[in-house]
């Protein structure tokens, strides 16, 4: 039973960092398919965008948050847990959030859904100006999330790019309302590393994701 808690969180924490990576392996992929994806319809907006909400989904991933690149609570089965990024039936990440020189970009000033991906406009940000565009792909076949980030600077001053993936490794059930409820089971992650692989969870309420992580080994 040890090895194969220790496997299945294995298997989790390389998804949660398999996702993070994927924002410098994407921008390149990203831009290898611009010339397809602009000849595809897409719809844009930039009003009211803290209040609609998008998904970019796979068929083994999903990125839920709202249209001015945040991650609000919301959800009615899992009280406020069911956005953020998952890949059914695990949740990975509450949100992944981005920072130019220590500073967090601010929301999104414009969303762009097209086939396949959607992409926000973010604010000019730091010293030397920079343009900022965020595409946010999940491809099929795959537990994962690419985001890819579009950088434009208006002068060639260095600057340093800042990167939190908030982990939620949770379960979708027990919802909020049954029994045993959501709150017995969505602790705190924790994790450990002794220098050659990640030891297993110390939470009990780790064992209800853990569990799920297993379920999806195929």
């Amino acid at each position: 039973m040890t090895k194969l808690r220790k496997a299945s969180i294995s298997t989790a924490i390389a998804l949660i960092v398999m996702l993070t990576c994927m924002l410098f392996q994407g921008t390149s992929a990203l831009a290898a398919r611009s010339a397809a994806t602009s000849l595809s319809p897409t719809l844009s907006v930039s009003s009211n965008l803290a209040n609609r909400r998008y998904v970019a989904a796979g068929d083994r991933a999903y990125d839920l948050g709202s249209e001015d690149g945040r991650y609000p609570a919301m959800g009615f089965h899992t009280r406020g847990e069911m956005g953020g990024i998952w890949t059914p039936p695990i949740k990975l990440l509450d949100g992944i959030w981005f920072g130019i020189n220590g500073q967090w970009i601010a929301p999104a000033t414009s969303f762009t859904s097209g086939f396949g991906y959607v992409q926000m406009a973010l604010p000019t940000t730091g010293t030397n100006r920079l343009n900022i565009a965020r595409t946010d792909f999940v491809p099929d076949g795959r537990r994962a999330v690419e985001f890819g980030l579009t950088l434009t600077a208006s002068n060639s001053a260095p600057f340093t790019l800042n990167v939190d993936a908030h982990s939620e490794l949770m379960d979708a059930y027990p919802w909020g309302f049954t029994t045993p409820d959501q709150t017995q089971f969505n602790l705190p992650d924790t994790a450990a590393f002794n220098g050659k692989r990640p030891a297993s969870p110390r939470s009990p309420g780790r064992l209800a994701a853990i569990s799920a992580a297993r379920r999806t080994r195929r």
